[in-house]
């Protein structure tokens, strides 16, 4: 199993001769052979979530991997008392829907969560819970998926990608 802690990270800071991604990527806790990440404590809905982290140069999480998931959930177990204006805080928003077909979801740009490399469900997700449409995917501290309504708040995790760490 996988420890955050075990991790070297490094957080990124302004430098004026860096790329325009890893600039606006500032912020970001870098863990090697995964990726930059910062997760937002103060609650947004999910089309909120995802034009901040397009405005940081990064987008909302797409999870590749158990191992990615696992880092994803340190960072929020690390997290989450500092969360505000959520309707839970046991769920973060990540970058998966299913807008153009219910039940069907796929990643921000358009991969099937088997083809991004992870598709680990919570028990009787994905489910639109109670008949309201959930069409917006979200994590949950054990690191499982739960669809969601799109319009509720919840913290989230950004993801950005730099030439460092791809």
């Amino acid at each position: 199993m996988l420890n955050l802690t075990s991790f070297p990270t490094t957080t990124a800071t302004y430098d004026s001769n860096s790329s325009e991604i890893e600039t606006a990527c500032n912020d970001y806790t870098f863990v090697p052979d995964f990726g930059g990440y910062k997760f937002h404590c103060q609650a947004k809905t999910w089309n909120d979530a995802r034009l901040e982290c397009k405005r940081e140069g990064g987008h909302l999480v797409v999870i590749n991997s158990v191992e990615e998931a696992y880092v994803i959930t340190q960072l929020f177990n690390a997290s989450r008392s500092g969360i505000v204006d959520a309707v839970y805080t046991t769920y973060a928003f990540v970058g998966i829907h299913d807008m153009f077909e219910d039940g069907q979801f796929v990643t921000l740009d358009g991969k099937t969560l088997e083809e991004a490399g992870y598709n680990e469900w919570a028990a009787g997700e994905p489910n639109n819970f109670r008949n309201q449409p959930e069409n917006c995917g979200a994590i949950k501290l054990d690191g499982k998926l739960n669809d969601t309504q799109c319009h509720l708040k919840f913290a989230f995790i950004c993801e950005c990608i730099t030439a460092s760490t791809s």
